[in-house]
């Protein structure tokens, strides 16, 4: 009898369920939840070296050393009863709680996609001054910079090109995407930096 697989995450030997993972892990990652063992993030050493940190003085970067998200943001962690980001704690930590509930944790230097935690580098700004933020440091997840999208800049151009020869749905299944997705690229209400 062949050897069940074990989940890919280093130091579980839990059983694989979905995409080479167990179910906990899979479920963290679906999350965007830190995907370091149960033991660690079970025993409080996430939000603890937050704590250690939250009057880090210096210039540069704090590196976050655990795991991190898909978009490379350090990975959400519990506070209080709910799971919050990492660089969201160490700015309640560092800076007091956020004047409203709709604030963000945001970063001077540019760096939150690479893990930048350094209290000195985050202060609380509305959604729309991290916007401006993130396009001021071209780290905006538009366009082929957000990990969740399928299509490049020179995928939407053709796709434009295609208006009149090809149908939506053709031009939709041509890449990979819904004749919906197509029909809004082409009136310019998605991608409009191109």
């Amino acid at each position: 009898m062949a050897d069940k697989p074990v989940c890919k995450i280093e130091g579980c030997d839990k059983a694989s369920r979905t995409r080479g993972m167990c179910n906990a892990h899979y479920e963290r990652k679906r999350l965007g939840r830190c995907m370091a063992s149960p033991l660690i993030a079970a025993n409080g050493a996430l939000p603890a070296w937050i704590r250690g940190n939250a009057k880090h003085k210096g210039a540069d970067c704090l590196k976050w050393p655990f795991s991190s998200s898909s978009t490379g943001y350090p990975c959400n962690v519990m506070h209080n009863g709910k799971w919050i980001g990492a660089h969201r704690l160490m700015c309640i930590l560092a800076h007091g709680e956020a004047p409203s509930p709709d604030m963000q944790a945001a970063h001077s230097c540019g760096n939150g996609h690479l893990g930048c935690i350094n209290p000195d580098h985050l202060r609380w700004d509305t959604v729309k001054g991290n916007a401006e933020d993130r396009a001021w440091h071209g780290t905006e997840g538009i366009g082929s910079r957000n990990p969740n999208g399928k299509l490049s800049e020179a995928d939407v151009l053709k796709i434009r090109g295609l208006k009149g020869i090809l149908t939506n749905r053709e031009i939709g299944e041509a890449f990979g995407v819904t004749k919906s997705n197509v029909s809004v690229i082409m009136r310019r209400k998605t991608w409009t930096h191109i």
